[in-house]
């Protein structure tokens, strides 16, 4: 240990003294720089966007308590000026390690519940039902970014880390084995496993702290500063713990292509298509193969099947909703010495008021709504009639989409599954799914959020269906306690690492991996 650390201090005075050193680590922490810039912009805009977004809902809520925005007699369609919002998904703590996914997934939805809102594209969430009324909406605060490709943290650890790496071992003891050095080196005290150890641990230790450590204190002084996220700050270790398992291997592979005795030339040649395959080629292998053995689902194929759902089911609704105003119309007898201005406030009271006749209410789309939902008060009322119609046409639609959604969520989970599977050849592949995990960019964030923007949005709506199901008009004070939507679900420790528990048992075999490829090139070389 005494030699090792000689050497590495020799060394380190070394790579100081030749100026090669300090060039990989100054260009390493620029790129790093750059790409925390970009994500961190990218970051402060997103968190702006949810901020407006919460503030410009509220208002309109705080509007509708007050009685500034609410009909006396609100139906369904009524529902739009309150309830409706704009949902962008804010980033997590660690936003600005990895885009990941940012720039493919939609991230912010527009939730407009109105009467034809059903016609707009499903998105499947749990228990099989169907988000409608939810359409994506579109961001372009960076076009020029999202067209050259995502650049951030990511990107410099899992592609520039091993190219910075091999700068630094692709002639590890090249140099001295052809100039002659080498032989004079063993003939002092000192073995090959000082020589090898020490030099790597300086080279690679001043690789991880210019391309890793640096950054990713960067990044927790960002994440302290916002006080905003739901992952917990023990991620960060389990990033920087995956990303020195990536880097192990690079070292290893480094210094055993450099002990086989070849020509400093042909190590870098061959250092340089090592890190083309893992990285590029593999994945790329990976990817076909995934879509090959278990294709993803089609989006297009999905929304093409479930979009006359929704048009059949309000087809029924209109026909239930145009025979019960048709009834309403002869019923209602409108005072004759009543003057004009007053006669829709009374019609808007009989409409609350009046009840539906029996043959109406045996309408069969009203008629199986209620033997679903119990607890309707009785006889409906021409409101309650059409609120109800209004509500089987959402209900229908799920039940008939059930089907169609749980096909399409087990075809993606098999897709999913075996790209993990899969994403084992790559060691790139799999540092990329922690660091996305991590900074709260990836797949499954991305389901929860719509799982919960679902949720809200049907809370949001339950007063109305509350208060129809008893027969009377609703108030502003019974959407006293709606809020503006918060995604905010706690990523527990256990959950985010039972996640990543397969990659970084892949990341820890590659590492073993490169470990021992630096054990055998500890071996004395060939001279």
């Amino acid at each position: 240990m005494t030699r090792t650390r000689t050497v590495a201090r020799l060394e380190l005075r070394l790579l100081w003294a030749g100026g090669r050193g300090a060039a990989v680590a100054a260009l390493l922490l620029i790129a790093a720089g750059l790409a925390l810039f970009a994500t961190e912009s990218e970051v402060r805009v997103q968190w702006g966007a949810v901020e407006e977004a919460r503030w410009e809902h509220e208002v309109r809520l705080a509007r509708a308590r007050e009685g500034a925005e609410w009909l006396e007699f609100p139906t369904h369609q009524d529902r739009v000026p309150i309830v409706s919002f704009v949902a962008p998904q804010p980033p997590g703590r660690f936003g600005v390690l990895s885009l990941g996914q940012r720039d493919v997934l939609p991230q912010a939805l527009a939730w407009v519940p109105e009467e034809n809102a059903t016609h707009s594209p499903p998105h499947p969430t749990a228990d099989g039902r169907v988000l409608y009324g939810l359409a994506p909406v579109e961001v372009t605060s960076a076009p020029l970014s999202r067209l050259l490709g995502p650049f951030d943290l990511a990107f410099v650890v899992v592609y520039l880390l091993p190219l910075a790496l091999f700068a630094l071992t692709f002639d590890l003891l090249g140099s001295e084995r052809e100039s002659g050095r080498l032989a004079l080196l063993r003939s002092q005290p000192v073995g090959t496993g000082a020589l090898v150890g020490g030099k790597l641990l300086v080279r690679g230790g001043l690789v991880l702290a210019a391309g890793v450590a640096v950054p990713l204190l960067v990044a927790a002084i960002l994440a302290a500063g916002r006080q905003q996220g739901d992952e917990p700050w023990s991620a960060l270790w389990l990033c920087s713990g995956a990303t020195v398992l990536y880097a192990t291997f690079w070292l290893g592979l480094g210094a055993w292509v450099d002990s086989r005795g070849r020509h400093v030339g042909s190590n870098a040649l061959l250092l340089t298509g090592a890190w083309l395959a893992v990285t590029v080629l593999i994945p790329a292998v990976t990817v076909q193969l995934a879509e090959r053995v278990a294709p993803p689902p089609s989006s297009v194929r999905f929304a093409q099947e479930t979009r006359p759902l929704p048009e059949l089911a309000y087809h029924e609704y209109h026909l239930t909703s145009r025979a019960l105003r048709d009834a309403f119309a002869e019923a209602y007898r409108p005072d004759p010495s009543a003057r004009p201005e007053a006669d829709p406030q009374r019609r808007a009271e009989a409409w609350v008021s009046l009840h539906v006749p029996p043959e109406l209410e045996r309408r069969p789309w009203i008629r199986t709504f209620l033997d679903r939902n119990p607890g309707w008060s009785r006889p409906l009322t021409y409101w309650q009639a059409d609120g109800a119609a209004k509500e089987a046409e959402r209900q229908e639609t799920e039940f008939r989409a059930r089907a169609l959604v749980e096909r399409y969520v087990a075809t993606r989970e098999r897709h999913l599954a075996l790209a993990n599977r899969l994403a084992l050849l790559s060691p790139a592949l799999l540092l990329q799914e922690v660091m996305d995990a991590v900074a709260g960019s990836d797949l499954g964030r991305h389901q929860r959020f719509v799982e919960e923007l679902d949720l809200h949005a049907r809370e949001l709506q339950q007063p109305f269906v509350s208060a129809m199901k008893a027969g009377r008009a609703i108030t502003p004070d019974e959407i006293g306690d709606a809020r503006p939507f918060r995604f905010e679900r706690p990523v527990r420790w256990a959950e985010l690492g039972a996640r990543l528990a397969l990659p970084l048992a892949g990341l820890l075999a590659f590492a073993l991996l490169g470990a021992a490829l630096t054990v055998r090139a500890c071996r004395p070389p060939t001279v």
